[in-house]
């Protein structure tokens, strides 16, 4: 009894308890330790690498930013291939491009990753990431000017969309009608039950951001049992319409008597029709210019054209290489090219840069060519989109739900990457 009358006034335990929430904690940071190495140590393998940040807020209203690594990876079946791995989430007090920036250098010091080896960015189109001068691509690129940033492809044309309906006044009022049906039906269960029990349907809110939800909205409209459910609405027992509604009513018919629908069609081709398509062909071609320029500067590696001569092969090598000083070698890159032309014609099939590149490993021919292997890489290193990113954010919210709400960082943070990395959390040696 007084030893355990000691160990009460000391508060320390008699044995060794694995159970507890201290113990728990412990166990999932070494594990996630582990794989963070793992992470770091195929990064580090594939020398190049693109940085890829995005950030969305939790259910604790904490602002989380997540950091993705894009690189090529050489498999245990000496095949290549793209990686995108999930490495870190940190609570993001300040949205500035100089802080963001801080920030992924931390991260990157941290981890004893060089920045000279970034060779690619991936953000949304956001100012603070995106600008010219002040965003976070431009201060990267102050430290390494040959990590090119690409804006996510999958932004930017959900962007294109909605600027190509915000375009046109009748487009944008439809959907401003759609959105008021949903308002009408859903603000009363008596009006859903009749919804439901005409359409079999719901009705679908519109987001501001994401396109895919207005094409959602859409598609229950498209069914005719819709207009049987707003004239069912007639009977039901609502207040008395105004003077004015009422005077609506009888001006409408006066105004619709001489409607002619041809000329409707004809005005909606020109004014809504035209306007819809015109506004996104001009808005992909500004905001995709970025991705066609890098695939021009690398795809004469890949392409077949035979019209192609031997003086342009070289020039085009040499300015790839002027882009790349510390990685390709101008005169010899250029001869290189010049040769590997002259064998891929005869030996080489493959279209596609990852195809091309693993033949070429597959025949021993990377000790012949070994810069155009490391430009193969360069390209398949740059970035196409951030949706690694959002897939994480879908894990964000399965571990950090409202019962969880109240979870510390550090173990959010090795929890997420033990799920999202699980093919590696299950093969490493513990």
């Amino acid at each position: 009894m007084h030893l355990i009358a000691k160990h009460q006034e000391e508060e320390k335990r008699m044995q060794a308890h694995y159970l507890s929430w201290k113990s728990l904690n412990e166990f999932i940071k070494e594990c996630g330790k582990l794989v963070v190495r793992e992470v770091i140590r195929e990064i580090k393998k594939s020398i190049y690498f693109t940085i890829m940040t995005n950030s969305t807020p939790d259910l604790s209203h904490s602002e989380q930013i997540i950091f993705v690594f894009r690189f090529l990876h050489f498999n245990d079946n000496q095949l290549w291939e793209v990686k995108e791995r999930f490495l870190k989430l940190e609570e993001l007090e300040k949205k500035k491009g100089s802080d963001i920036t801080k920030l992924i250098l931390n991260v990157l010091e941290e981890n004893e990753l060089d920045i000279k080896n970034c060779r690619g960015q991936g953000y949304d189109n956001g100012a603070n990431v995106a600008g010219i001068y002040n965003g976070v691509q431009a201060l990267i690129r102050q430290n390494n000017p040959q990590a090119i940033f690409i804006p996510c492809s999958a932004h930017s044309l959900n962007l294109c969309a909605v600027y190509a309906i915000e375009s046109s006044a009748l487009a944008k009022s439809y959907f401003e009608n759609i959105q008021n049906l949903y308002n009408l039906f859903s603000s009363s269960p008596v009006r859903w039950k009749i919804l439901q029990e005409e359409t079999g349907q719901s009705l679908h809110k519109l987001s501001v951001t994401r396109w895919s939800s207005r094409i959602e909205s859409v598609k229950p409209l498209a069914k005719k049992p819709i207009l049987k459910s707003l004239h069912r609405l007639k009977e039901l027992d609502l207040p008395g319409e105004s003077s004015n509604e009422r005077t609506r009513k009888k001006i409408i018919p006066n105004e619709t008597a001489g409607y002619n629908h041809k000329e409707a069609l004809k005005n909606f081709e020109c004014n809504v029709f035209n306007v819809a398509l015109d506004n996104p062909t001009s808005q992909m071609r500004s905001r995709f210019k970025v991705i066609e320029e890098e695939c021009c500067k690398f795809s004469f590696l890949w392409s077949l054209q035979k019209s192609q001569t031997d003086q342009e092969l070289g020039l085009k090598a040499v300015n790839l290489a002027k882009l790349y000083p510390e990685d390709l070698c101008k005169n010899e890159f250029s001869d290189e090219v010049r040769h590997f032309f002259s064998v891929r014609r005869n030996i080489l099939v493959s279209e596609k840069p990852v195809e091309l590149l693993n033949e070429v490993y597959a025949k021993e021919l990377h000790s012949i060519f070994p810069q155009v292997c490391v430009s193969l890489r360069i390209l398949l290193t740059l970035p196409v989109s951030t949706s690694e990113g959002e897939r994480s954010f879908s894990k964000l919210a399965i571990i950090k739900d409202y019962l969880r709400s109240t979870m510390g960082q550090e173990r959010l943070c090795y929890l997420m990457i033990l799920s999202i990395e699980s093919d590696l959390a299950i093969n490493v040696n513990y």
